[in-house]
């Protein structure tokens, strides 16, 4: 248990931190460890691979920052953000934001007027509420959502020697998924300025 307004870190791997009182942060460093907190305004943040954070409540922030690590918000405000490749950013609350920033990276975003963002290349972006939008914009990304939200997606041309300081910007298209013309629940890419579906 932490006292309002107070930090707990670890540097150990495989360490579980845990704060539970108003506008307290819990920061892991170390591999394959956990940062969870539940009260308002309230952050959990790792930093080493394989970890994940997550926050209860509204106003939080998840942020990790290692391979293969996972941040999960779930609460009215809240932030998910991952940076390191194969992550997951993943909100539940209304108008949260997930953001995915590595490479073959995914953002969900579950909440009413919520935005899941897949910067990174290779990655994917999907939401579970019709007032909500994904966004894919990094290289051969895709996106998904239920019916009623609306996708956001980018193409780009990419060098054949795969330099992604060379990668052009050719589109971004936006659409709403109607349920005709763009299915609800279905990947989606851009190829050749057209919207596609994943096979």
């Amino acid at each position: 248990m932490t006292r309002t307004k107070q930090y707990t870190i670890t540097t150990d791997d495989r360490a579980d931190v845990v704060a539970w009182n108003e506008a307290t942060h819990a920061i892991t460093m170390g591999n394959e460890a956990s940062a969870v907190t539940s009260n308002i305004k309230t952050h959990a943040i790792t930093m080493g691979n394989n970890s994940n954070a997550t926050t209860i409540e509204g106003g939080s922030h998840a942020i990790t920052m290692g391979i293969g690590s996972n941040a999960l918000t779930k609460r009215y405000r809240a932030y998910a953000i991952t940076t390191g490749e194969a992550s997951e950013a993943i909100t539940e609350g209304l108008n949260s934001h997930a953001v995915a920033v590595g490479c073959n990276n995914y953002a969900t975003a579950a909440g009413n007027r919520s935005l899941a963002v897949a910067i990174g290349d290779y990655s994917g972006a999907t939401t579970t509420n019709e007032n909500s939008i994904a966004c894919a914009l990094g290289i051969n990304s895709r996106a998904e959502g239920v019916l009623g939200s609306w996708l956001v997606i980018g193409e780009w041309e990419h060098p054949k020697d795969f330099n992604d300081d060379e990668a052009k910007l050719l589109c971004v298209i936006a659409v709403q998924v109607d349920g005709e013309k763009v299915k609800a629940n279905t990947w989606y890419k851009v190829k050749n300025g057209q919207l596609v579906e994943c096979k």
